[in-house]
């Protein structure tokens, strides 16, 4: 369904307002400006800034919202929700995949069904993504699947199982963006890289500046987003605290909840991430924001299988080993915790993602989808 594209839709008022520049009723002055139309072309159909009130002088009095509607395709929710087939099927191609596919081949796509284009341009006035996929993928919601094995999960266990997800996340999201995404989006202010030493650039960065403007070490404790490293020392001191390292009040909280702690989460990492945890207390899910947009069915698929096959493989016990114990352990301290995740990150390859994730004995996402993500990226 769409949600989001509140009427008339930009699209709707942009051939209004074009229709109006062409009619007598105009002021030859804009009707005959070349740069006039161009702003309004940028503004109206894609521009991330609102369209000022000025440029609607001449436009018949109705009802014109003066910033842009901004159309989102969203699957149903639950429990109608899609959700991929386990074990991956070799070809990739299941329930959710083909819905995918009839949404965009033979809807988005086919004039004979859509009577109007989408209107979303790929790139932003500032270079960055005009337009980006986001996939949710369940984590508490009893209602999605996999409906059994949420209410069946512990506390400790959903606790561990979800960690496991974003460090495991946080070491491979370079590798990730750098080999599926387009360069444009690769710092990205809505879907900004999991940095572990810190928020090391200004949100508001141009894509064609990236790494010029940067914070210095002193500011960056001081930061409420993609602070990395504050939200790192709130999951450390927590588990100091179930181990029975520091006395502590009795909490009526239980794990989960007091490590994704909602607060906490907006005063250190907050929601424009390449991996989002606020939508935990909203719809029980995480949401991987790191994909620009695109309507090549297959590739939006192979995108889908490796989210939900990110969070199925990193969530197993069998992965903690690697992605949990070495950055919060027993005996691990804060610092070393967040240099072994540091180093985790920066020696992270793309075959190491490619074996955990495509490994014949235990394949969490169909090798297709995977070779599609790259290859569509090249």
């Amino acid at each position: 369904y769409v949600e989001n594209a509140a009427p008339p839709t930009r699209l709707d008022v942009y051939q209004q307002i074009m229709a109006h520049i062409k009619s007598n009723q105009c002021d030859p002055k804009l009707s005959n400006d070349a740069e006039a139309i161009r702003t309004l072309n940028e503004l109206v159909l894609g521009g991330r800034v609102e369209m000022p009130a000025t440029l609607l002088d001449d436009v018949p009095k109705q009802k014109i919202p003066t910033s842009q509607a901004s159309p989102e395709y969203k699957s149903p929710l639950p429990p109608h929700e899609l959700y991929h087939t386990f074990p991956p099927p070799q070809d990739g191609h299941d329930d959710a995949s083909d819905s995918i596919r009839l949404v965009l081949d033979g809807v988005l796509k086919n004039a004979a069904a859509s009577s109007r284009g989408v209107a979303v341009p790929t790139v932003s006035d500032i270079g960055q993504s005009g337009t980006s996929i986001h996939v949710h993928v369940n984590i508490t919601n009893p209602i999605a699947w996999p409906r059994e094995a949420v209410t069946q999960r512990g506390d400790i266990e959903a606790t561990s199982s979800l960690l496991s997800v974003i460090f495991g996340w946080i070491c491979f999201d370079r590798v990730i963006g750098c080999h599926f995404n387009m360069p444009n989006v690769w710092r990205d202010r809505s879907f900004a890289p999991m940095y572990v030493t810190g928020p090391e650039f200004s949100w508001n960065e141009v894509s064609w500046r990236h790494g010029r403007s940067t914070l210095k070490p002193e500011q960056v404790k001081h930061v409420k987003l993609n602070n990395l490293q504050a939200w790192f020392e709130h999951v450390h001191s927590c588990l100091k605290f179930t181990r029975g390292e520091e006395k502590k009040e009795q909490d009526p909280n239980s794990l989960f909840e007091v490590v994704f702690d909602n607060e906490v989460l907006i005063n250190t990492i907050s929601r424009w991430n390449s991996l989002n945890l606020l939508s935990l207390k909203q719809y029980g899910t995480i949401e991987f924001r790191r994909m620009h947009a695109t309507l090549d069915s297959d590739f939006v698929s192979a995108w889908t299988w490796f989210c939900v096959g990110f969070v199925e493989k990193f969530s197993q016990a069998s992965m903690f080993d690697r992605y949990l114990y070495p950055f919060v352990g027993r005996a691990t301290s804060m610092e070393a915790g967040l240099q072994r995740l540091a180093n985790a990150q920066n020696n992270a390859t793309i075959e190491d993602l490619y074996e955990i994730m495509c490994n014949e004995d235990d394949p969490s996402m169909p090798p297709s989808a995977f070779d599609k993500l790259i290859c569509n990226r090249y």
